[in-house]
């Protein structure tokens, strides 16, 4: 009878035994598959500022995410690195393929405003040269046995670990956390709630033996002696240690590996940085508790290779709570901490509005929560105004390229004024061939040839007020480049006339350089007086001008006009564009007809002031010659006039332009690297007429100004933490502005274009409108 117990016992236990090796090779095999279908998903996070920003909420949000993971019953693995090339501080996520969609929903509920994507490659901790060192995470005592976490904890612990993480040099040296994790079977519960009962029932002493709870530096076990003081710590002891570990077992709990690897130049510096983040675990050391133990093998390669592979480990097996995990890895969200380490993500995405157009020209990507839906300027109004501001190479011209590419496959006619000549080259290229020969490219700094501008060409059958008119803008331009108008009313009513009579003078083939003559030469004055039909401007010439107080004005402007225009004078290219009336490009045609108008202003060539002076000429001719067809506006193609860094250009006829946009059906899109770059005029028509605003990185000062106009969605930290080709925005919708949101800008199509189409249109122009330059 007893053979027969001992060997029913025997199989018994056999049984068990090939049941418990069968679930744990079923669970490797789940682990292999989990992780040979994995995706690293790589997130990036907002700022967050004010209330929303106290670490305790931090660990709150994160506790929750990983009661979702866990819901998964899978493997993963949550990740902090900075690559050995590069100062970011980046955070992955590695999941089974089947959840990832599941898993970025819960980062967008987690993180409003974050961005998720899929990493295709390693982030690259580890550098060819140099020496890499590892090391993982235990438990001191039984795992029952809570660490020290952010219920307790008065500061976040991980917030000084990014700080050394940010600390690593920008080349040569990397470093990566990695926590693998996995839900803990139901026998790892049951194997708790044992022992959980066992304290129930007061069986401390065995727990306290196994776990070595109590000891010299912690708590002292009371002697024989004082059986009374004894037992009161133990029930105190048992109380503590119940609640714990009832916390605990309410709680997700994984398997887990943590691990940390180190790469650098050196293995002093290796293990120097790895001994810093080895140290951030200490903060979660409770004595009467549990404690972490950091274990340094003396090879580190297969650690390494497990790293790399985020293969899971027995030998290194930990289990820990959602709470304890989240007390030292979550998404710290807080400006402080992002401040304070490396720089990271820095655009705050927010969706597009709902009543956005759903068609017109496409202004980029607007990027939320995993989708990307095209953003159109539409043209509700028959106008479209576009103001973009940012800094230098933040993706403002590759904007207007885009835009303007946009205009000419739809058949509109285009002008773009370039200063640095970069983008109309680039824009030549990806002309559509069937547009060709509609494109007049013009280069201003040709060293042997230059297309020529009148800027005194008169339409056929102009009226008296359309000469006045184009006499007022054009001696806007004059007092705005030669600050003329700061000497006062005077001097503005002269040059005007002067430029009026000029104009009057069709037969003399006057150009802008003539104007001096008319107050210094009193001859050349007359001649041109004596052809003048304008009752008006020779009562003003021979009457006003004549009078002892005009003599006194005439004797005084004469050599400041004369002084002025002397150093653009000398310029042979400067007079080689603008004194050749007769075989100059027909502006007016090419507007009135829509064709594609590229001028590249040439500034590195012909210097900043003579580029500029040509700059506002040209810009108050096309803008004119836009105007000058209103009567005919039913009957023209769609007219856009592109200033593309337009930091002083842009003639004071564009505030005209869009505080009038009803009147002039003509679209406009200005580009400035800061708003003080305009003129007050512009600046004050841009900002109080509805004019869609597109605000890429900006300085400070601009950053104050705009975020009146985007607050609350965007603060002026926002406005100065955008990333390149990433951008803030405010449209024109029936009448209004809308709701700021993000907008990521289109790139993939400045990767094409003809060279053999981009040739044919400069060798065409040079030849059709060009002429030699003069000595």
């Amino acid at each position: 009878m007893a053979l027969f117990y001992f060997l029913t016992i025997l199989a018994f236990s056999a049984a068990v035994g090939i049941l418990f090796y069968f679930a744990g090779r079923k669970a490797i095999r789940r682990r292999k598959m989990d992780l040979a279908n994995s995706v690293l998903l790589a997130i990036q996070i907002p700022y967050v500022r004010g209330e929303a920003a106290d670490f305790k909420t931090e660990f709150e949000k994160f506790e929750a995410f990983l009661r979702r993971l866990a819901s998964f019953n899978c493997q993963s693995s949550l990740e902090v690195c900075v690559a050995h090339i590069g100062d970011f501080v980046q955070f992955h996520i590695s999941v089974p393929r089947a959840f990832v969609g599941s898993v970025k929903e819960e980062i967008y509920s987690l993180l409003r405003g974050a961005r998720v994507g899929i990493v295709h490659s390693d982030p690259g901790i580890f550098g060819s040269h140099g020496v890499s060192l590892g090391g993982y995470v235990l438990q001191k005592k039984d795992h029952i046995f809570s660490i020290r976490t952010h219920k307790t904890l008065k500061a976040d612990p991980f917030a000084s670990m990014l700080e050394v993480f940010s600390r690593v040099r920008k080349v040569g040296e990397g470093v990566g956390m990695q926590i693998i994790l996995c839900p803990v079977s139901l026998r790892h519960k049951k194997s708790i709630a044992r022992s959980l009962a066992s304290i129930a029932r007061g069986e401390l002493g065995d727990i306290v033996a196994r776990t070595k709870l109590v000891s010299k530096g912690g708590i002292d076990i009371p002697s024989a002696s004082a059986e009374i003081e004894e037992r009161k710590n133990r029930k105190r002891i048992m109380r503590d240690i119940f609640g714990f570990a009832r916390n605990k077992l309410s709680q997700p709990i994984f398997e887990a590996n943590v691990r940390v690897c180190v790469s650098a130049g050196t293995k002093f510096r290796a293990k120097e940085v790895l001994d810093e983040i080895a140290a951030s675990f200490r903060h979660f050391d409770d004595p009467y508790h549990n404690e972490f133990k950091f274990a340094k093998p003396l090879n580190s390669e297969k650690l390494i290779g497990q790293f790399i592979a985020r293969r899971f480990s027995n030998a290194e097996t930990v289990v820990l709570s959602s709470e304890e995990i989240a007390s030292f890895y979550h998404f710290p969200t807080s400006a402080e901490k992002l401040l304070s380490g490396a720089r990271r993500f820095q655009t705050k995405q927010i969706p597009i509005p709902s009543n956005l157009s759903s068609g017109g020209i496409c202004i980029g990507e607007n990027e939320f929560h995993g989708e990307a839906h095209s953003v159109f300027l539409g043209n509700e109004r028959g106008d479209r105004h576009v103001y973009i501001v940012g800094e230098e190479n933040t993706g403002k011209s590759t904007l207007v390229g885009n835009m303007l590419i946009q205009d000419v496959e739809r058949g509109h006619g285009v002008a773009l004024i370039d200063p640095s000549g970069k983008l109309a080259q680039a824009i030549l290229g990806r002309i559509p061939s069937k547009r060709v020969a509609q494109v007049l490219y013009l280069t201003m700094a040709d060293a042997m040839r230059v297309p020529v501008i009148d800027l005194f060409r008169l339409d056929h059958g102009i009226t008296a007020e359309k000469k006045k008119h184009m006499a007022h803008e054009l001696g806007s331009v004059v007092n705005k480049f030669f600050e003329l108008d700061t000497r006062g009313v005077m001097f503005d009513e002269y040059v005007q006339n002067a430029i009026l009579l000029l104009l009057e003078s069709t037969s003399e083939n006057a150009s802008i350089f003539d104007l001096p003559r008319v107050f210094t030469d009193k001859k050349y004055r007359e001649k041109l007086l004596s052809k003048s039909r304008n009752g008006e401007l020779a009562h003003f010439w021979e009457y006003k001008a004549r009078s002892s107080s005009g003599a006194a004005v005439l004797e005084y402007m004469a050599p400041f006009v004369f002084s002025k225009f002397k150093k653009f004078a000398s310029s042979n290219h400067l007079r080689s564009a603008l004194q050749d009336p007769v075989s100059a490009v027909d502006i007016e045609s090419a507007v009135l007809n829509g064709k594609i108008i590229l001028i590249d202003l040439g500034e590195d060539r012909l210097g900043k002031e003579n580029s500029k002076f040509l700059g506002m000429l040209i810009a108050n001719k096309i803008l004119a010659a836009a105007q000058a067809g209103e009567e005919n506006r039913n009957e023209r193609k769609q007219f856009s006039v592109y200033f593309d860094d337009c930091e002083s250009y842009a003639p004071d006829s564009v505030a005209k332009i869009v505080s009038g946009s009803r009147r002039h059906h003509i679209n406009l899109t200005l580009s400035t690297r800061s708003i003080g770059s305009l003129s007050a005029k512009i600046r004050e028509a841009i900002f109080k007429n509805i004019v869609s605003t597109i605000v890429f990185r900006v300085n400070p000062r601009d950053a104050g100004i705009l975020a009146a106009e985007f607050e609350p969605s965007y603060t002026k930290h926002d406005l100065l933490s955008v990333d390149d080709f990433n951008a803030y925005a405010r449209v024109a919708v029936h009448g209004e502005l809308s709701e700021p949101f993000s907008i990521k800008i289109k790139t993939e199509s400045w990767e094409v274009g003809s060279v053999k189409i981009a040739r044919r249109i400069r060798e065409y122009s040079r030849l059709s409108h060009y002429r030699d330059v003069r000595e």
